[in-house]
């Protein structure tokens, strides 16, 4: 008889994958871009191979306070190019974490298969080693700040503290920062000549609670604006992000504007010497004049105490004067009344304490802030006609 053989029977198992790339960090308000790849294997041997032409559907979620969304990318327009890719493009406005997850349905060899990055639904990702499940990207933050303001007498050192914090995207909100450079710059203005004379800004770096400090001091009057610049390498979930804050720029949440310390100067005068026959009243003038950075300029209002000091038989006495009545008018000015029976030397010195921009400024003619005393010389003579006889 005849044989008749059966030829044999195939059959091909398939299989596909889907996964998403990388985990990676930006600073806040900042364009991140996942890369999704889709990938069949036919079961001939060749192993998983690009499959272009897929929808896929991209989904992310924020954690930690990101608040991030879909702004763009290749996946949300068309489908996978030739090398089985396309894009989703994030972006947060704050921080924290945004997983991102791809889906797709892959047709190989007629089958359609179901694959999902998101490790919360029941459909498989396929072979995906090593980038299996979601990849997450991480929004970073920082913030830098400098102060307090202050006004002072001229030559008075100000210490101004810098702060600066970051936002890791963890969760844990803004964290001090040791270690940090800071570039502190300074400007002058209204005649200021300040200069930074110190601190550990410019000596060293933030110490544990994130900060250092910087020392100005001006010999003039007016005012210095301190401003101060930082960037820090930022480590988040994957991969790190420089953010650089300045407090004459983006200072961060929760940061600073420039720091300002103004100085300030009063100074008080009395005029002017004489010469007079004793018994005869002699008036000085006081005048007494304060400086906020526009000049020396009359201060009215002032209680000015005056002090007189006799020598070389001189017996002089305070006997009247403005001075001793009422207060410094709109010239900043009063005045002093002196007169001696007996000759000789009267020095007259007077003092007051100014407030110029809410900072009391203690001045004397005798010492700092004044032009020194005033002198009044006393003299007398005699005629006689001798002898009675």
């Amino acid at each position: 008889g005849v044989q008749t053989c059966a030829l044999p029977i195939f059959k091909t198992w398939v299989d596909a994958s889907i996964t998403i790339t990388p985990s990676d960090t930006a600073e806040v308000g900042g364009t991140l871009t996942f890369i999704v790849t889709v990938r069949k294997d036919l079961g001939d041997g060749n192993g998983l191979i690009p499959a272009s032409g897929v929808d896929v559907t991209g989904a992310i979620t924020n954690v930690f306070g990101a608040t991030a969304t879909i702004t763009g990318g290749t996946c949300t327009t068309t489908v996978t190019d030739a090398a089985g890719q396309c894009t989703i493009t994030v972006s947060s406005p704050t921080t924290g974490r945004t997983p991102g997850n791809a889906s797709a349905t892959i047709l190989v060899g007629g089958v359609s298969i179901a694959r999902d990055t998101d490790p919360d639904t029941a459909t498989p990702q396929g072979p995906c080693t090593p980038n299996c499940g979601p990849a997450i990207k991480t929004w970073v933050d920082a913030n830098i700040t400098i102060g307090p303001d202050a006004v002072n007498p001229v030559g008075s050192p100000h210490t101004f503290t810098v702060t600066v914090k970051q936002d890791a995207g963890d969760g844990n909100g803004l964290q001090v920062v040791s270690g940090a450079t800071i570039t502190p710059t300074l400007s002058n203005s209204g005649g200021a000549t300040a200069t930074i004379t110190g601190g550990t800004c410019i000596s060293g770096t933030t110490n544990a609670s994130g900060q250092c400090t910087i020392i100005v001091n001006s010999p003039t009057p007016g005012t210095a604006t301190v401003d101060v610049s930082v960037t820090l390498t930022i480590n988040g979930y994957e991969g790190s992000a420089q953010v650089t804050r300045a407090t004459n720029g983006n200072s961060g949440p929760g940061g600073s504007d420039g720091a300002q310390k103004s100085w300030v100067n009063a100074r008080i005068s009395i005029e002017s010497d004489a010469t007079n026959e004793v018994n005869h009243p002699h008036t000085f003038t006081v005048t007494v004049e304060a400086d906020n950075g526009s000049g020396f300029a009359p201060v009215s209002g002032v209680t000015v105490t005056p002090a007189i000091t006799n020598s070389l038989g001189a017996t002089s006495t305070i006997t009247g004067g403005t001075c001793t009545t009422t207060v410094t008018d709109a010239a900043g000015q009063c005045t002093i009344v002196i007169n001696s029976p007996t000759t000789g030397k009267t020095v007259a010195n007077a003092s007051a304490t100014v407030t110029v921009n809410e900072v009391d400024i203690t001045v004397s003619t005798a010492g700092d802030g004044g032009t020194g005393p005033a002198t009044k010389t006393w003299v007398n003579a005699g005629i006689i006609i001798i002898p009675s006889d």
